[in-house]
């Protein structure tokens, strides 16, 4: 499964729990989600994320377990 490509214009969003979903990847807009603190992304089969992720800043809680990851 993946996300819309334009996902990332949720701006305001600051907790996002999408665990459980079997997401494959995940649109370079998801790193213009700048609010958000709280991002649970279990259980998917994620084998890698996004560059833009390294642009949230204010992220304080990641889960990223359970997934497909050969690197960060």
């Amino acid at each position: 499964e993946k996300l819309p490509t334009d996902f990332g214009n949720l701006k305001n969003l600051n907790e996002l729990k999408i665990n459980d979903n079997q997401l494959i990847s995940l649109p370079e807009s998801f790193g213009e989600l700048s609010l958000l603190l709280t991002l649970n992304l279990s259980s998917n089969q994620l084998p890698s994320l996004p560059k833009s992720m390294g642009e949230m800043v204010n992220l304080t809680s990641i889960n990223l377990s359970k997934n497909a990851l050969t690197s960060l």
